[in-house]
């Protein structure tokens, strides 16, 4: 029995010994824990509504988007609104990717600043005619009439406001490429480079959200 606990008691000493080896050879191991910056394991959701506006010549839209986002990426998938008409218009993609969301004071800071891809598909309708098209009489105004689907992708930065718990601004400017939405000759009358059937041009969002 003795013998026992002189063994015992030689581990304990030596478990001590390492132990006061280990704290004076990693003077990390003696950090608090809780002032550590700690990261969201699990997913956070939330809905955006932004007006959206690009250069592919259909004018301003109401976007209505819902988000997941898990570390410092987001995904959402939405819906265009066609403000004047009333109705849907198309669908979109989002992807965002926060700049800087390893440094320790990124949950406080007040804005946010990200990079961001978009992607646009507008359901087919009423192509564009750039009014100027009709003035040569070399052209017939039924040859342009039907529909045409648009496919837009566009790249650029964006930031987000934080106002209150949950609830934020958030603005993208970006230069992208739309592929469709007119004819040869018919370009839209907006700032970009028109080509046919495809121009490059820049893209701007304005909105707010909210996350769960």
């Amino acid at each position: 029995m003795k013998t026992l606990i002189n063994i015992a008691a030689g581990l304990m000493i030596i478990t001590s010994i390492g132990a006061n080896n280990y704290s004076e050879n990693n003077p990390t191991s003696g950090i608090d824990i809780s002032q550590m910056t700690t990261y969201k394991s699990s997913a956070t959701y939330g809905i955006n509504v932004y007006h959206a506006s690009t250069g592919s010549g259909y004018g301003s839209s109401m976007n209505l988007n819902f988000s997941a986002q898990k570390f410092n990426r987001v995904f959402a998938l939405g819906v265009l609104f066609d403000t004047q008409l009333g109705k849907i218009k198309g669908f979109e993609f989002m992807y965002k990717h926060f700049l800087g969301y390893h440094s320790a004071n990124f949950s406080k800071r007040t804005i946010k600043t990200f990079f961001n891809y978009n992607f646009m598909y507008r359901m087919p309708t009423q192509i564009i005619v750039n009014p100027s098209y009709f003035k040569s009489d070399n052209i017939n105004p039924a040859a342009v009439n039907g529909k045409m689907t648009t496919f837009e992708h566009a790249i650029g930065l964006g930031a987000r406001v934080s106002l209150i718990k949950q609830v934020y601004v958030e603005g993208t400017l970006g230069f992208g490429v739309y592929l469709g939405s007119h004819y040869k000759g018919a370009t839209p009358n907006t700032l970009g480079i028109h080509k046919d059937n495809y121009g490059f041009v820049p893209s701007f969002k304005l909105g707010f959200g909210f996350q769960f």
